[in-house]
């Protein structure tokens, strides 16, 4: 189960990351 939770966790930090990165709205704060 706690191997389940990290690769989750895995998965949302490579897509979401990459989306925080290109939106200009976190680079303008």
């Amino acid at each position: 189960i706690c191997d389940a939770v990290a690769v989750a966790k895995i998965l949302n930090a490579t897509l979401v990351i990459p989306y925080l990165e290109v939106n200009p709205v976190w680079k303008d704060s």
